[in-house]
């Protein structure tokens, strides 16, 4: 359980560094412009949906609220995430020596996870990625306009066997204002 609510903290709304992203196909790094991420500001309602998988062995539905706004004179992205199953904080940025979006996650337990992003910005989807070497992940967060987006999030082992799976739809209750960008 403790490992399943980091990784849920952690699709939920990414300190060790895990190495570079490992996706393929037409996600270019976000260079620098760190605009892409103001898709995640405002407040937004997210039902989850978790498949039956290593780390969760029966189908959970629940119901959380984040909240991302701008901090530290609009640097980083701070979304704070709260639900039922546990509260965590995100905290997205764009590296500006890299131009690759990176996301950590924290959570009252005290767990941590870090996730790079790429992002299409054709397909309006940012595709995070860790690879620890004994498990890996992928989460997609594809944006359906300006105030829905759904995430795919799936976590394996070595062999390919599901240690997580499931889906988080968002829908904006609430847009911040932009005072500390």
């Amino acid at each position: 359980m403790k490992t399943q609510t980091i990784l849920l903290s952690a699709a939920l709304a990414g300190t060790a560094a895990w190495g570079a992203n490992a996706l393929g196909g037409q996600a270019t790094p976000v260079q620098g412009d760190k605009s892409v991420l103001d898709r995640w500001v405002g407040s937004w309602e997210t039902r989850v949906d978790l498949q039956p998988s290593v780390w969760v062995p029966t189908r959970q539905r629940y119901v959380s609220r984040e909240r991302f706004s701008w901090i530290l004179d609009g640097q980083f992205l701070e979304g704070a995430v709260e639900s039922e199953q546990g509260d965590s904080l995100e905290i997205l940025r764009v590296d500006p020596k890299t131009g690759a979006a990176q996301r950590w996650s924290f959570d009252a337990k005290g767990e941590t996870s870090y996730w790079t992003g790429e992002w299409d910005k054709k397909a309006e989807v940012m595709q995070w990625a860790f690879d620890f070497g004994v498990i890996k992940g992928t989460m997609e967060d594809r944006f359906d306009g300006e105030d829905e987006f759904t995430t795919a999030l799936v976590v394996t082992d070595l062999a390919g066997k599901s240690l997580l799976e499931g889906t988080l739809e968002r829908r904006r209750v609430e847009v911040e204002p932009e005072e500390s960008k």
